[in-house]
């Protein structure tokens, strides 16, 4: 079994590229199917050298196919037994068992927070893809009652695979003598979210504000990129009201970090906060609840799907909620990892999600086979 993972992610969707980690590094550590990265011939080669280690081939696909050529036919030839993909135009030329990610209907539910070609674009990408792809992977059942809705005739294609992301060994080892970035405190929030608008960190703000009133002197540390396009109005307003009302030390931004220094501010948090007013999966909760951290999630219904342990929700417009959640953390005892529980619960959580998605391209390709022989 060879699966072909097409390239997906960058700094402006860094969920991209962290979904695309979650999926080779489960494969690699399971090792029972080769897995192959396709990339566009154009892309820069740093894009894809982290995972040379992780893969078994490198693929590149012709940006600029010529006449007559066929995506289907390079692909046999290069191994490949199963296409997974994001709802992209060239996936829909590959006429291979294919597995395709829908991540979310944000376009249905918000339509105002995109352009209307790009709504558009969504609709019929996903259509296309429900109707021609074997299976569709969602994240979460919200999601799946979504595309229920969008694509009745189809619901019975979809099948939710909830993320498990990647954590590296050193994820569970001793944290206190961990260097944390200098702009960060000692007790701090963390806020991992890009700054576009339905994220809702504007409501952070708020109850920042609050406690300050009250005396409470609290930090939030944000990481994300502030100038996406998409979000540069959204940050610009942001750090406006951060300064007229003097929150500076309270709401501290630090921008796009490394994967090792994510991985120390969240295990080194008082908690997770995610805010936001829409979601797909939250990436944030998933690595809150495999790192033993406390979160503070806004009560959407996929948030509650994580059933992480740990969590508390708060309306995602009350300010004055959320102040109170944090105060109660910011008051109690930190909370006291079990490296070796959260290790183990962590690789059979990983494990498991490996042998779901190998079922699944075993399933279709299987069908494939039976289709030709009959």
């Amino acid at each position: 079994m060879n699966i072909a993972f097409h390239f997906m992610g960058h700094e402006k969707w860094m969920a991209g590229l962290t979904v695309l980690s979650a999926f080779i590094h489960a494969l690699h550590e399971k090792g029972s199917a080769k897995v192959s990265l396709t990339a566009w011939d154009n892309q820069p080669e740093t894009t894809t050298r982290p995972w040379e280690d992780l893969i078994d081939a490198l693929i590149p696909l012709p940006s600029q196919p010529g006449p007559g050529f066929s995506f289907t036919k390079y692909l046999r030839e290069k191994g490949v037994d199963v296409f997974f993909s994001l709802p992209i135009q060239t996936a829909l030329q590959i006429h291979l068992p294919r597995l395709v990610w829908i991540y979310d209907f944000q376009h249905v539910h918000h339509p105002e927070l995109l352009p209307p070609e790009e709504v558009e674009r969504r609709n019929r990408l996903f259509l296309d893809h429900a109707r021609t792809a074997a299976r569709v992977i969602v994240t979460a059942r919200t999601v799946r009652d979504d595309f229920a809705a969008f694509a009745p005739e189809l619901a019975d294609k979809a099948v939710v695979l909830p993320i498990v992301p990647w954590m590296p060994p050193y994820f569970f080892e001793d944290t206190s003598t961990e260097a944390l970035p200098k702009a960060c405190p000692e007790r701090f929030f963390f806020l991992p979210n890009h700054f576009l608008r339905h994220k809702n960190h504007g409501v952070v703000l708020k109850a920042l504000r609050l406690l300050k009133q009250q005396g409470t002197n609290v930090c939030v540390v944000c990481t994300g990129n502030p100038h996406d396009g998409q979000g540069d109005a959204c940050y610009a307003e942001l750090m406006h009201q951060r300064a007229e009302w003097g929150l500076e030390k309270e709401f501290v931004v630090l921008g796009l970090v490394e994967r090792e220094v994510f991985h120390s501010l969240l295990r080194r948090c008082a908690a997770v906060i995610n805010p936001s007013l829409f979601e797909g999966f939250g990436l944030s909760v998933a690595e809150a609840r495999f790192a033993g951290a406390r979160a503070l999630l806004s009560d959407l219904p996929v948030l509650r799907e994580h059933e992480h342990p740990a969590a508390k929700y708060f309306p995602a417009s009350d300010p004055e909620a959320l102040a109170v959640l944090m105060e109660e953390i910011w008051q109690a005892e930190p909370v006291q990892r079990d490296a070796m529980t959260l290790r183990k619960n962590y690789r059979h959580a990983q494990a498991s999600f490996a042998d779901r998605l190998l079922e699944l391209a075993e399933e279709i390709s299987g069908a494939e086979r039976n289709t030709g022989a009959s």
